[in-house]
């Protein structure tokens, strides 16, 4: 038998109920021999794979999905920064964090997302996509008992759960903007991650953590300690992909200690060290 035969995996599926530690590793094992095209070969299965299938593969295949982000990880890094560098960021960790639980990759989400928005509203503009986003989707910022849940920095974890922390929240707005012809930037503001647009050809700043509000540079510097000219100059400064997710594997690798997940930290740490030393 192939162990790569898509035509195994209804049999393979059929194991995952059993808990034996030798069954375990050699379903690891054949299911890992797919490499990463195995979430493609899933969704060709009728019926697919059930919601604790999804679950259990996941935890099942947690080592692989970390192998084959660290192989992308380099062309990714090299890779011309932009709005599809930061898509591909997420994706690459949404492989490693959620590949098989959910049914619908990132970009497809986010796809239906600027679909359903440009069947309500016409013609576009920032502060109608703000309310679309953190008003009738109803995206939020994850509550304090769970902000440091590691699948909170997990952008397809984020759109099916409707939480997030402020640089995911803004980071769906940005992709999302980009799909609508939209200019929206990312503002690396210390402390809380922020969103920058234009709208009547003046300059906003939009939290996206608290419900997509949106602000002066006035108002955002009269709340902050600082020098005020330092503080304009991060306002003024828009984050690029390598900056977002710089700050995103900060968070992950404090989540995963956090959380005692050590393997995960050390991943993510090495992800985060190869960027640093691009």
């Amino acid at each position: 038998m192939n162990i790569s035969d898509p035509a195994q995996l209804p049999y393979l599926l059929q194991l995952l109920d059993d808990d034996a530690p030798d069954v375990r590793r050699e379903l690891s094992r054949a299911l890992g021999a797919f490499g990463p095209s195995l979430k493609e070969e899933l969704d060709k299965l009728s019926p697919p794979p059930t919601e604790e299938q999804r679950h259990l593969l996941q935890w099942l295949l947690e080592e692989n999905h970390r192998t084959w982000v660290l192989e992308s990880w380099p062309e990714w890094v090299a890779s011309p920064e932009g709005s599809e560098k930061l898509e591909a960021g997420y994706e690459l960790l949404s492989r490693f964090q959620t590949r098989l639980t959910y049914d619908r990759r990132l970009g497809f989400l986010l796809d239906d997302m600027a679909r359903d928005y440009s069947a309500r509203v016409p013609e576009p503009d920032v502060r109608s996509l703000a309310e679309f986003l953190f008003r009738d989707v109803g995206l939020r910022g994850a509550k304090a008992q769970e902000f440091y849940n590691p699948l909170n920095s997990d952008l397809v974890y984020v759109i099916h759960e409707k939480r997030g922390l402020p640089i995911s929240l803004a980071s769906v707005y940005i992709l999302v903007g980009e799909r609508l012809g939209l200019s929206v930037y990312g503002v690396n503001f210390p402390g809380h991650f922020l969103a920058r647009v234009n709208s009547n050809d003046r300059p906003l700043i939009v939290d996206c953590f608290n419900g997509g509000r949106f602000f002066s540079e006035e108002e955002i510097i009269a709340t902050h300690r600082g020098p005020e000219e330092a503080l304009r100059r991060l306002l003024r400064s828009p984050a690029d992909a390598s900056t977002i997710i710089t700050r995103v594997l900060r968070n992950l690798v404090g989540s995963f200690e956090r959380s005692r997940q050590p393997e995960n930290a050390r991943f993510a740490g090495e992800l985060l060290e190869k960027l640093e030393r691009r």
